[in-house]
């Protein structure tokens, strides 16, 4: 969705004052001009930042996690592969990071932090967390 349509109204009603970009970018560019199909002076915002072209992410995504770490992902249940599937926003694919502990998939759309079986997730990991020393997490 951040690519797409209402990621473009997002980002075109959302701003950055030209003083904070020219003083915080100037001179060291954002790394958005090589995101493709966007305006050459396209400003950074959290909307473009979640992009699956966000030059951050692809960086980001080169990076290691060096601490022990868990998935819990929204899935609003419509039939087929997990690997097709989506919480409504972000698609399984997105979401999946390999190297977790565990990957927990809920039935519930984007936003299901309040959700119950969400919540007996991350109940469950906190247990798991107090049972052990943190280098065995």
């Amino acid at each position: 969705m951040a690519s797409g349509t209402i990621g473009a109204i997002g980002m075109w009603l959302i701003k950055l004052p030209g003083n904070v970009v020219k003083n915080v970018f100037g001179g060291i560019g954002t790394g958005l001009e090589t995101v493709p199909g966007l305006k050459k002076n396209a400003q950074p915002s959290g909307i473009l930042g979640l992009s699956p072209q966000s030059p951050v992410l692809h960086s980001l995504n080169t990076l290691p996690i060096q601490v022990p770490f868990y998935s819990v992902i929204g899935n609003q249940g419509k039939p087929g592969p997990l690997k097709e599937s989506s919480d409504s926003v972000v698609q399984y694919w997105s979401s999946h990071l390999g190297g977790s502990k565990t990957e927990a998939i809920v039935p519930y759309p984007h936003g299901c932090c309040e959700k119950p079986k969400t919540i007996d997730e991350v109940k469950r990991i906190l247990h798991l967390y107090l049972k052990n020393s943190p280098s065995d997490f």
